[in-house]
């Protein structure tokens, strides 16, 4: 009996010997192993498994759902459940994240756990792989796979030797016209154009040397097109440095080039505009530096070449000193104002410096050069004024001289108003006396000699004072205002009432607008033009009509009779002062109230011509500007 004891003990030890030996086994394996019942209770687990869900111990006794997902009811997939129902084994990849935060994955393979004696399945034995990495590098292929495939431009590999195609993506083939199938295994130097071939190999040493190089050379299609490519080749190496294989980037640049073609050729014609205009220009940046400059600024500063003058400060070149000969400080100089306050100058009372230490007075205008809203630099143009000021200061001296000469006219206006006009009106009423207190008395001769004198006298008369109010146009000051023009023309019929009753005429208008003006200029502007009308009318009653219409920025006025019309060789003569029709011995008219007409019309801003032939009537046309106060709906009577 005692026997059997020590044969029990044996076995016993033997067994906890076998459980230790696998436990410690089990505990060995880097992979994680974890043994379940068929409640999906855990068993058993070994370290790594303890070492994964550190932060869900202790393992054993809980539900495996609850301890490795943190759920409450079993998973949707469950190859373990998977497993206990078809006794078969089975597989998962399974997401999972560290307590730590960091993702990653499993991959859990399940086996049944029967029964030695019945062969009944008792559990599930659960063998898991930690597949993190390899699904990074996995996933690293995948995006370099789908990079190479989808890139826009073309992607190849060379052998070692820098000589073969080994690998191409499908842009590079189509780049080149050809078939993937076509291009790969051939020489790369058959891509190339004659051109270009020669410095091939020297390339491809520079990349083997530096183990990256970017150069830029000429291909050529499969129909013979030759096209610029740029090419960035990067040397794959091996732990002893030698190349296992070049990667290729290869882009056509053809439309790059023509942009830069594009570029040039703009830059070329901005150059050209700038060296062709008689503005001299320059452009300076923040710190007040030469960035370029016309050939108009060489020739007026008195330098030879641009290259003189960039990135040399032009304050201190050509704006250092006032016209006074005291020093202009950069912190007053205008030109900076455009890079401290980001707004346009303008200047022409001060003097730029030239070369060989003279000045000029120059009017300059400074402008900023922005980059989206920052204030890099400015531009500036600038003229030599010199001639200017000098004809400004003579027309100075000119508008003085008339201001002296109108004065003059003025007190000349005066003196004739009295010494010139006195005297005639005595020797008009001295004759009327005569005639009155002889009358009847005297010999018919004597009396047609007085009645002329009278009437020479009375005419004199009338053309003094129509050549006073003539000079006296435009000497002062007028203040124009909006004047409707139909009270102007009815104040002119008013005043004309007598002449029109007297000869039987008739005046007409239309639709007449407001206009800025004179009312009293205007006023003797068409009383003077009805006037004529009456004068210089034929055998039928006068007829006047007024009418006026938009053109443009102006009002057309014209004033229509029926009267006698003009010769051809007086139509371009009537509005001198003095000059009347041929007729004038059968009309009297004093010469200066047409020439009165296109002074006032001219005052106001305006033309007057006229349209006539001999026995048709006349049409005085006549111009008035329209200004947005008197706007017009329109007219055209």
């Amino acid at each position: 009996m005692g026997s059997d004891i020590e044969t029990g003990k044996s076995i016993g030890n033997r067994l906890r010997e076998n459980e230790t030996f696998l436990n410690d086994v089990l505990n060995c394996i880097q992979d994680g192993i974890s043994i379940l019942d068929k409640d999906l209770n855990i068993l058993f687990v070994n370290k790594t498994m303890e070492k994964w869900y550190a932060h869900q111990m202790p393992l054993m006794g809980k539900k495996c759902y609850e301890a490795y997902h943190g759920r409450d009811n079993e998973c949707d997939i469950c190859p373990s459940l998977q497993t206990l129902k078809d006794g078969k084994p089975a597989m998962e990849i399974a997401p999972y994240t560290t307590e730590e935060g960091v993702k990653g994955w499993l991959e859990v393979f399940t086996f049944p756990f029967k029964d030695s004696e019945t062969g009944r399945i008792v559990g599930v034995i659960e063998y898991v792989r930690d597949i993190s990495e390899r699904k990074r590098v996995e996933e690293a292929h995948r995006r370099c796979s789908n990079i190479f495939e989808n890139a826009e431009w073309g992607v190849a590999t060379i052998t070692g030797n820098g000589k073969t195609l080994s690998m191409i993506n499908p842009a590079f083939a189509t780049m080149y016209g050809y078939t993937m199938k076509e291009l790969i295994g051939s020489p790369i130097v058959d891509l190339y154009a004659p051109e270009s071939q020669g410095k091939l190999q020297k390339h491809m040493r520079l990349a083997h040397k530096n183990g990256h190089h970017t150069f830029e050379a000429k291909h050529v299609r499969k129909d013979g097109t030759v096209f610029p490519v740029h090419l960035d080749v990067t040397a794959v190496k091996d732990n002893d440095g030698d190349v296992l294989y070049c990667a290729i980037n290869v882009q056509d640049i053809t439309e790059r080039k023509l942009a830069e073609e594009a570029l040039r050729e703009s830059e070329e014609k901005v150059r050209l505009l700038l060296n062709s205009t008689a503005e001299a220009i320059y452009g300076m940046d923040k710190e007040g530096n030469c960035t370029f400059c016309n050939h108009s600024f060489l020739r007026l500063m008195g330098y030879e070449k641009e290259e003189d003058l960039l990135g040399r400060n032009l304050h201190d070149l050509i704006h250092h000193t006032r016209v006074d000969g005291t020093e202009c400080p950069i912190e007053k100089c205008r030109i900076y104002e455009s890079l401290r306050k980001g707004k346009g100058v303008r200047v022409d009372n001060e003097v730029f410096w030239r070369s060989d230490g003279s000045s000029f007075y120059a009017e300059y205008r400074s402008y900023p050069i922005r980059r989206g809203r920052d204030v890099i630099g400015v531009v500036v143009t600038f003229t030599d004024i010199t001639e200017r000021r000098k004809a400004e200061a003579k027309l100075k001296r000119y508008a003085e001289d008339l201001k002296k000469s109108n004065r003059e006219l003025k007190e000349f206006a005066a003196v004739a108003s009295h010494d010139l006009q006195s005297p005639l009106i005595s020797i008009i009423s001295a004759l009327k006396l005569l005639k009155r207190h002889f009358k009847g008395g005297l010999d018919p001769e004597v009396d047609g000699y007085i009645t002329h004198i009278r009437e020479r006298a009375t005419n004199m008369l009338a053309a003094i004072r129509s050549l006073l109010k003539y000079s006296r146009l435009g000497v002062s000051a007028r203040k124009f205002k909006p004047t409707d023009i139909e009270t102007v023309l009815n104040q002119s019929i008013s005043d004309l009432s007598s002449d029109i009753t007297d000869s039987v005429a008739k005046v007409t208008h239309g639709t007449l607008p407001e206009v800025h003006g004179d009312a009293v200029l205007l006023t003797q502007l068409f009383q003077n033009l009805i006037s004529n009308a009456i004068k210089y009318r034929g055998e039928e009653s006068p007829l006047i009509h007024v009418s006026s219409k938009a053109e443009g920025d102006e009002w057309v006025f014209s004033v229509s009779d029926n009267g006698i019309g003009m010769a051809p060789e007086d139509i371009g003569k009537i509005f001198e002062i003095y000059h009347s029709l041929r007729t004038k011995a059968k009309y009297r008219g004093t010469g200066i109230g047409l020439a009165t007409c296109k002074k006032i019309v001219k005052l106001h801003g305006g033309r007057i011509w006229v349209e006539s032939a001999l026995g048709e009537g006349s049409t005085f046309h006549l111009t008035l500007p329209i200004t947005e106060l008197d706007q017009p709906d329109k007219i055209d009577t």
